[in-house]
């Protein structure tokens, strides 16, 4: 699980690399293009993390974090697809739900099945694992974004993650998240 997490947030650095040079160069928007799109993953997030609440019980927790990864998989392929700014938010957007659900199935996973005398550990692990490849995909995306524009790039990271998810949706990892919360 812990390579699924880096593999995804290795993913994210295009996000925060490209989303600036999209909204400047691209869309010709500059710092208010550029925080309306930060903006609507913030939404996006807030919404996730209260409409996941309904209905939290009564889907198994492997579909809502297989299905979560995948959104927010997708939409990084339809970034450089959107040809204005407003488009743009959309993809985004369902970016934020998922991110937020993606976090909730697997922050709770971890408090659930690591014991009580572990879980300090086993959260300080993942947050490491989470934050230390974030400045590695960030360099890595600079220079590619140099290299190839943004989006070969966004188109790259959105297939490896479908790629993950797959590898993900298929291993016995994901048995351990096939019951429904209670």
């Amino acid at each position: 699980m812990l390579l699924i997490v880096a593999a995804i947030n290795f993913c994210f650095g295009p996000l925060n690399v490209a989303l600036p040079v999209i909204s400047n160069v691209v869309f010709k928007s500059r710092a208010l293009g550029f925080s309306w799109m930060l903006a609507s993953i913030a939404l996006g997030g807030l919404i996730g993390a209260i409409v996941i609440g309904q209905f939290w019980d009564r889907v198994k927790q492997s579909v809502i974090l297989i299905g979560s990864m995948f959104g927010m998989a997708i939409p990084f392929g339809l970034i450089p697809l959107c040809k204005d700014i407003f488009l743009c938010l959309l993809p985004l957007f369902i970016s934020g739900i998922s991110i937020a659900f993606t976090n909730i199935v697997l922050t709770t996973f971890i408090q659930r099945k690591t014991p009580d005398y572990m879980r300090g550990k086993v959260n300080s692990m993942v947050t490491l694992i989470a934050l230390s490849i974030m400045p590695i995909s960030m360099a890595v995306s600079g220079a590619l974004i140099d290299f190839l524009g943004t989006d070969p790039l966004f188109y790259l990271c959105s297939g490896l993650m479908v790629v993950v998810i797959i590898f993900f949706a298929h291993s016995e990892s994901i048995k351990e998240f096939s019951e429904k919360a209670r």
